[in-house]
């Protein structure tokens, strides 16, 4: 990993706990897809990537923002699932 990019991944890891922290824990209450997506986060990046391409009704960029973070430290990864699955929930809620 070149130094830019591990400047990049910093920021964004400092960015997702920043957001993270402004979500109220009623959104980010754990359910099956958060769990799925914290449990890929540990096991591996194939398993991570298995869970990425998993992801239905989904946007593009927030797939290849999942498939980015994959092989990334663990605790960007655990900040995507947060983020991510607090996006989808208020997603679907606003679809509803």
């Amino acid at each position: 990993m070149t130094p830019k990019m591990r400047s990049t991944t910093a920021v964004w890891a400092l960015a997702v706990l920043f957001a993270s922290s402004l979500i109220p824990d009623s959104v980010l209450a754990d359910d099956d897809g958060i769990s799925a997506c914290l449990c890929a986060c540990t096991c591996g990046e194939a398993k991570m990537e298995r869970f990425c391409r998993s992801l239905e009704n989904i946007e593009t960029a927030v797939r290849d923002a999942c498939l980015a973070v994959a092989n990334g430290p663990i605790a960007t990864c655990k900040g995507f699932c947060h983020l991510n699955m607090a996006y989808i929930k208020v997603k679907n809620s606003l679809d509803d």
